[in-house]
């Protein structure tokens, strides 16, 4: 799996179409293969930017992006 580019630029689409059960499973697999080949998950990611893209949104559309409210504002 690793160096196969995921084609299609409709992936974050389809992501967006997805329940969050789907969702839920997607970002466990990930999480999965995180924990079981950490490079090989890093060289998908960077080979794949929609496939990266997509998962951000998935983690937002998930409101796992909670934990960084804890920083503080940028001040200028």
């Amino acid at each position: 799996m690793a160096g196969k580019q995921i084609s299609g630029d409709g992936l974050p689409a389809n992501i967006a179409g997805m329940s969050k059960n789907q969702l839920y499973e997607i970002m466990s697999q990930m999480k999965t293969l995180i924990e079981q080949n950490q490079q090989q998950a890093r060289q998908i990611l960077i080979h794949n930017p929609l496939l990266t893209k997509a998962l951000f949104q998935a983690q937002i559309s998930l409101e796992w992006s909670g934990h960084l409210k804890r920083f503080p504002p940028f001040s200028q």
